[in-house]
């Protein structure tokens, strides 16, 4: 890695880590309405009533996570905190007023309250993940992706509550919500297998229309894509001997949603601040080297905009993210198996996976689990789509990032990918 990408790590890993979406200040004549934000307010209501009581609200459903000792306890530390601090203990789920985005609730909820402050959404549905936003916090805040459900929940977020206490000051900033522009809600969904689709649709959109049939939306909300920290996890399907894939890279079959431009961003922050936290742990790991470069790569493909960000770099991104985190758990283990044939979002194929023919005439190609048992009919089912790209995006940088994209087969061969996206971007 060259000492260009090196300084990039140091820079942005802690940038990553902690900004939620983007830092821009918004001013208070321009926050939405929770109305604007969700499609139905009496969540975040009922929610925002409870957090009048304690700053920290368990759903019902999720009662058994803490006893009445251990949130009281916890209760009583967030109110000593010198920042306040509301955390929500409830699940994020796919027909929820949201559709599944953790950080649309958060937003909501905080536009609902009108208070300025830390706000943290702690889902236990089978994710184990931990999403926040800080308004005007000042503090320098680590606040951890996930939790260990193998592990009682009560200590492991006495332990955010400790990170929190101890965080050196800095500027307060605030997150801005932007909406989906108009027409962007959905993308496109294709009847054919990924790569065929993208080999024949591809030319023939031209300029921004590119992203309306390139590629998929593989487990953006949480009922379709479990997410997770990563982890040494004791559970999950053995992909190779001496280990096994944390939870939320080993999750269930996913299902044919199309992402908003908005969450198939959160997803490719949510697996770099992953590659992050692992990469703080990651010491003399054989595989440390080559999860850096993935952070490097990654980390500079959604380092522009937004509404400047062509959608095949965001896949891009968690591709390389991924890759990364199996780095990792592999400890040099041989080479991490590379993206599903069938959409480069699915979870990785495991590595004996018995390769497939997804259209007649084809060579053989390595699926994920799921699209290996779906049958021919069920993968032309899984062809996904994303949302079209921003309009603040030149078309020509669109199309270049598509063309390379494409001649990576967004990941399918891992080998090299992380420097070819640096030369690409421009960083030798």
């Amino acid at each position: 890695m060259t000492p260009r990408a090196r300084a990039r790590w140091a820079a942005l890993g802690a940038a990553l880590a902690v900004a939620p979406l983007c830092a821009a200040a918004l001013p208070a004549h321009e926050d939405p309405a929770p109305a604007d934000i969700v499609a139905e307010t009496a969540r975040v209501e009922r929610v925002a009533a409870g957090l009048a009581d304690s700053p920290l609200f368990v759903d019902p459903v999720a009662a058994h996570l803490l006893t009445e000792e251990e949130r009281d306890e916890l209760s009583g530390r967030l109110a000593e905190l010198p920042v306040p601090v509301a955390v929500v203990v409830m699940p994020s789920l796919l027909e929820d007023e949201t559709g599944g985005d953790p950080h649309d609730f958060l937003f909501a909820l905080r536009a609902q309250r009108g208070t300025d402050g830390l706000y943290l959404l702690v889902d236990p549905d089978g994710s184990a993940s931990i999403s926040h936003l800080a308004y005007e916090v000042p503090l320098d805040l680590s606040i951890p992706a996930g939790y260990d459900d193998g592990r009682r929940l009560a200590p492991q977020l006495a332990e955010v509550i400790d990170g929190i206490a101890a965080a050196p000051a800095a500027e307060p900033q605030s997150p801005r919500w932007f909406p989906d522009e108009p027409g962007t809600e959905t993308g496109s969904e294709t009847s054919d297998d990924f790569w065929g689709g993208l080999a024949v649709v591809g030319p023939l959109l031209g300029g921004t229309g590119y992203g309306l049939a390139l590629l998929g939306r593989a487990g953006l909300r949480r009922a379709a894509y479990r997410r997770g920290p990563l982890r040494a996890a004791r559970t999950g399907p053995a992909v190779s001997a001496g280990y096994r894939v944390p939870a939320h890279l080993a999750g269930g079959a996913l299902q044919p949603v199309v992402p908003t431009a908005r969450a198939l961003r959160r997803l490719a922050e949510s697996e770099v601040a992953r590659l992050v936290d692992a990469l703080r742990s990651a010491g003399a790991d054989p595989g440390a080297d080559r999860a850096r470069a993935d952070y490097d790569a990654a980390a500079l493909l959604l380092e522009t905009p937004p509404d400047r960000t062509p959608p095949s770099n965001v896949v891009g991104a968690v591709v390389l993210a991924r890759d990364g985190q199996y780095a990792l758990l592999r400890q040099g283990q041989g080479m991490p198996p590379g993206s599903c044939a069938v959409n480069p979002l699915h979870l990785f194929p495991e590595s004996d996976a018995r390769p497939v023919r997804l259209r007649r005439g084809r060579e053989r190609e390595t699926v994920c689990a799921a699209c290996a048992q779906a049958g021919p009919a069920g993968r032309n089912r899984r062809g996904l789509a994303l949302p079209p790209a921003p309009s603040g995006l030149d078309a020509e940088a669109n199309a270049a990032a598509h063309r390379f994209w494409t001649e990576q087969r967004f990941g399918r061969r891992l080998s090299g990918l992380a420097d070819l996206t640096l030369r690409h971007l421009g960083v030798e």
